[in-house]
């Protein structure tokens, strides 16, 4: 079944019972890896991540209803999953990097070098303020256009250019 998001999100709100958790998993399986690696790209360490996701998608489940269905979901969950980040990390109050980018045992691997420079550039990210990272992640992560960012963000895309550039 390939439903659009905002034919999913009607489902989930006009069903009751099994069908809405019908609809509810199939909205969760598609967006299950794009909640981790926000969270993950905001600074979410790996050991309360799972956690996170779990809340995300806690708090989507007691919202949805309240979706305006005029509009486009993407953006509306962006700041949902988003604003669930900020939330989580006052609460752990944890904001350092987490250990687990940072490779600790070197093998003879032929991609040793990729793999330090993605770890090098994991680094980088995370230590980019909230905003530049956030632009990052949907640019380069989720590949969206300056403008999708722009919505999604609500701010002009000139801003988003020059976050991308100074990024």
């Amino acid at each position: 079944m390939n439903l659009s998001d905002e034919e999913l999100i009607n489902q989930i709100i006009s069903k009751k019972g099994e069908e809405k958790n019908y609809y509810f998993t199939l909205l969760y399986n598609k967006y299950l890896n794009f909640v981790y690696d926000l969270g993950r790209t905001m600074g979410i360490p790996r050991t309360e991540i799972d956690d996170f996701v779990q809340e995300v998608f806690t708090k989507l489940y007691q919202k949805i209803s309240k979706f305006k269905q005029n509009k486009k979901f993407f953006p509306w969950f962006y700041s949902l999953v988003r604003n669930c980040c900020y939330d989580f990390l006052r609460k752990i109050k944890k904001h350092k990097l987490d250990s687990d980018l940072i490779i600790q045992h070197y093998t003879s691997n032929p991609y040793e070098n990729d793999i330090e420079t993605i770890n090098t550039v994991r680094q980088i990210i995370l230590e980019l303020p909230v905003k530049e990272r956030e632009v990052i992640f949907l640019k380069y992560y989720q590949e969206l256009s300056i403008e999708e960012i722009s919505q999604i963000l609500n701010c002009s895309t000139r801003n988003v250019y020059n976050i991308i550039n100074k990024a």
